[in-house]
């Protein structure tokens, strides 16, 4: 075996892994927390559908309830990467302002193929 190769094998899978989504932050309040991800992230890890509505979204960011959500996103990243993300914690004391965000939704995304609106998640893959 080449050196070359040796050296590509020996690569922790997580390396592939986009920079920021090597280490994620942790947002708690007193009552609850939330991981902090981009939307695309959702959707490289197709993972956008799971979500609920529990948790939070602000722009292209959305906080992922750590109870459900966040698993979700978790293992699908330990499926696809060979490892669980670390994790950076912030606290935000008794109360977070994330809490007074806007609920998680799917935005519609204009189709390439047909050029509709699809609030489905499907992006493209409507078939006609």
């Amino acid at each position: 075996m080449a050196d070359k190769d040796k050296d590509i094998k020996n690569v922790p899978m997580w390396k592939n892994a986009p920079i920021h989504l090597r280490t994620i932050q942790y947002h708690h309040d007193a009552g609850h927390g939330w991981i902090k991800v981009k939307r695309s992230d959702l959707r490289l890890l197709n993972v956008e559908n799971k979500i609920s509505s529990y948790s939070y979204q602000s722009g292209d960011i959305v906080y992922l309830e750590e109870d459900r959500d966040a698993m979700e996103f978790t293992n699908e990243y330990e499926e696809v990467f060979g490892v669980k993300p670390e994790y950076e914690e912030i606290s935000h004391g008794d109360y977070s302002k994330i809490r007074s965000m806007e609920s998680f939704c799917i935005k519609p995304v204009m189709c390439k193929l047909c050029k509709t609106y699809h609030s489905d998640g499907t992006y493209g893959n409507c078939g006609q």
